[in-house]
């Protein structure tokens, strides 16, 4: 089982095993605790961390101040 926000030791234990039938069966929903869950910043395409913003420069190098 996997959710992008929750810890791994709740996703384990939700795990259960189930034997499905040849009859239809329609499981519930299951909610999934986002606890534990840490946002970590993004990374830049060569998995490095974003310069610092400066905010008295231009938007671009060849900006008008």
């Amino acid at each position: 089982m996997y959710h992008e926000r929750a810890a791994e030791e709740t996703l384990d234990s939700m795990t259960h095993k189930i034997t499905i039938e040849t009859a239809a069966l329609e499981l519930p929903p299951l909610p999934i605790s986002e606890i534990g869950y840490l946002q970590v910043p993004h990374k830049n395409k060569y998995g490095k961390d974003y310069p610092p913003v400066i905010e008295d420069q231009p938007t671009y190098p060849g900006g008008k101040r």
